[in-house]
């Protein structure tokens, strides 16, 4: 939960803000005059920055859990069958943390 949090990625990228939006995305957000600045200093840009991307996903892949899993795996160096195995396994990360989360 902080706002200002960069993170490294073992790819060279860097991921911002709360909802760790990835450098690659920066590109395709300037044209709406997002940037990593605006991204650590806007929790809520962040958010919905985060949001959209998901967004995205799911109507690329459909409202399941490849889906869930590419919005932190990206796949242009992977083949099919790891790309699919490493967002399964991301996937269940963010399965297990809500289960956790659903306990009273």
């Amino acid at each position: 939960m902080q706002a200002d949090a960069v993170g490294r990625s073992p790819n060279g990228t860097s991921d911002f803000g709360l909802m760790q939006i990835n450098s690659s995305w920066l590109q395709s957000l300037g044209r709406y005059g997002v940037t990593s600045e605006r991204l650590l200093r806007d929790p809520c840009l962040n958010v919905h920055v985060g949001a959209w991307i998901m967004a995205s996903a799911f109507a690329r892949y459909g409202h399941g859990w490849e889906a869930v899993g590419s919005y932190n795996v990206g796949c242009r160096s992977l083949s099919r069958e790891e790309c699919v195995r490493r967002r399964y396994a991301y996937a269940w990360r963010v399965y297990r943390a809500l289960r956790r989360e659903d306990r009273p």
